[in-house]
């Protein structure tokens, strides 16, 4: 708890507010995540918008995220055609709206919460940016740079380098689609993978990134519903399998 109160004392300007800081610090460790979310949500409605998505990737990722990825992430909007680094927001303003809550490691350069109970506090107050994480994550999918394959490991690497999020977005993007959240993002998902090109790009950058060494299972030329059923999308192989979504099951 101690690096909560740091921070919130570090705000104060003049000795007098410092000592008068200490007298209403909270005892609690939840009263004192508490006041940093009232902190944080006092804030303008961009940057405790922004706060709220930064601290919901963090919490919720299924693998730390290096600072980099985390901008990516932050910044993808949908129905974006392209990102680029004008509308990055630098990795020091991202950690200052979060209050203290987020630091980065120096020597793995990836975005964490500051202490373990942040994590466990913070999933009972943002289980709503569930949403916006797998939505995100499609968002950047569907990015036109991602519409066909590069088929060369050089130019490959070269698109990860440009794209940072693009590895995360392309193994995890169905851990966080599954289940309750399949019905919500149903029509979006559809849309992301309905073309082969970009079907064959991800299953590049995911074979990649996870090492999957196996050329006969590179999955390239698979149709829409066998990347849902592989990735483990019931509701959304009932859909396909469904006469109420002919133009997706006929493309295949």
């Amino acid at each position: 708890m101690a690096w909560l109160h740091i921070d919130k004392l570090s705000r104060e300007r003049s000795r007098n507010a410092v000592l008068n800081a200490l007298k209403r610090l909270p005892s609690g460790l939840d009263k004192a995540y508490d006041e940093v979310m009232t902190r944080i949500s006092s804030q303008s409605d961009i940057d405790s918008d922004l706060a709220q998505k930064v601290l919901g990737w963090i919490t919720y990722a299924k693998q730390p995220l290096k600072a980099k990825a985390l901008q990516h992430a932050v910044a993808i909007m949908p129905a974006m055609d392209n990102l680029d680094n004008g509308d990055l927001i630098a990795i020091e303003e991202l950690i200052a709206v979060c209050a203290g809550m987020v630091t980065i490691d120096a020597e793995s350069d990836t975005v964490r919460l500051v202490h373990y109970t942040t994590q466990k506090y913070l999933q009972t107050r943002l289980n709503h940016v569930k949403v916006d994480i797998a939505s995100g994550s499609l968002a950047y999918l569907a990015l036109k740079v991602f519409c066909a394959p590069c088929l060369k490991t050089e130019n490959l690497e070269d698109r990860l380098r440009a794209y940072p999020f693009a590895s995360y977005a392309a193994t995890y993007w169905c851990e966080h689609l599954r289940g309750e959240l399949e019905n919500d993002l149903k029509d979006t998902c559809l849309h992301v993978f309905s073309t082969q090109g970009r079907r064959d790009s991800v299953f590049e950058i995911r074979n990649y990134s996870t090492h999957w060494s196996d050329e006969s299972n590179d999955a390239a030329g698979s149709s829409l519903l066998h990347v849902v059923a592989a990735s483990g999308l019931a509701i959304l192989c009932r859909c396909l399998l469904d006469q109420g979504c002919p133009a997706y099951v006929l493309e295949y």
